[in-house]
């Protein structure tokens, strides 16, 4: 059949038999390669149907259009809501169901609203917010049909996404907490940007990067206090920007309360050896011992 791109591949899915019951015929594809809209895709077939039935016929797929606006096309718009229908054509038999589910970024599926007329089309509203499920700029969808006879089709497919309108997407910052002098990693976890950018937003003294067109970059201060740093990304015309709180402690002063006494000494007993507390490690190499413990006693009370 013929629909516009997607599924002109689905009869090679013959090759691939298994015989499950008596009876009972499952055919099932590998992974398909195609093109839609300049970028390689994946998708997969899988019928089931029963040979001793009346109806050993599994739905098929008998059309399948993408719109935006009442206009064809091969891409799910991240601005505006798409109209995917999908005619199913139950040969002998009746429909008797058919689902649509997206596969989201974490591997996790949600049910997509997906309702047929009289004659066998149905249609789902591909939300804006689909785009945002894209992998590689493609969004994962799996049909399942059923007829009454209970043969069955499954279909994943996917279609590309316009994540190029989509505004970058930053994972939230954890506070980061450091002593003077040393030269701290920071990563973003971006989705949907291109162009970087740390800076320094608020605090008390200038703070110097590396990597500042980055998402790892490296920050050092030099004087003590707490910073804002901010870190944008950009996606064409879109920017976001977070901001992470870097905090600057005294030397020795663990658990930043200005004085370095018994407590500090106490957190620094705690993490002797490997360090669960990266602030017990004055010098960052990953162990605490006796050098850590020298930084200590030098500011004791400071």
């Amino acid at each position: 059949f013929n629909n516009g791109g997607y599924g002109y591949w689905y009869q090679s899915y013959l090759f691939y038999k298994q015989v499950t019951d008596k009876g009972k015929l499952s055919f099932e594809t590998a992974d398909l390669t195609y093109k839609i809209n300049g970028v390689d895709a994946v998708a997969k077939v899988k019928s089931e149907f029963d040979l001793s039935r009346s109806d050993s016929n599994p739905p098929y797929i008998k059309d399948m259009t993408l719109t935006v606006d009442n206009n064809q096309t091969d891409i799910i718009s991240a601005s505006l809501s798409s109209t995917l229908k999908i005619t199913l054509d139950p040969n002998i038999g009746t429909m008797k169901s058919a689902t649509l589910k997206i596969l989201k970024s974490d591997n996790t599926t949600s049910d997509i609203a997906f309702a047929g007329d009289a004659n066998g089309v149905y249609s789902a509203n591909l939300m804006e917010s689909a785009a945002t499920q894209a992998i590689n700029s493609l969004v994962t969808l799996i049909l399942a049909a059923s007829d009454d006879m209970d043969n069955s089709l499954t279909y994943q497919f996917q279609i590309p996404a316009d994540t190029e309108s989509l505004a970058p997407n930053i994972t939230d910052f954890k506070d980061v907490h450091a002593y003077r002098n040393q030269k701290i990693p920071v990563t973003a976890a971006v989705k949907y940007g291109s162009k970087f950018a740390w800076s320094k937003k608020t605090g008390p003294a200038e703070l110097t990067f590396e990597n500042a067109d980055k998402q790892e970059a490296t920050i050092k201060a030099t004087v003590v206090g707490k910073y804002e740093v901010d870190f944008s990304a950009e996606n064409g015309a879109k920017k976001t920007t977070k901001t992470l709180n870097f905090i600057i402690h005294k030397s020795g002063d663990i658990n930043n309360d200005g004085v370095i006494d018994e407590l500090d000494f106490a957190s620094m007993l705690g993490n002797w050896g490997t360090p669960k507390n990266a602030m017990t490690d004055y010098n960052r190499d990953k162990v605490v011992d006796e050098l850590d413990f020298a930084t200590l006693l030098t500011n004791w009370n400071k």
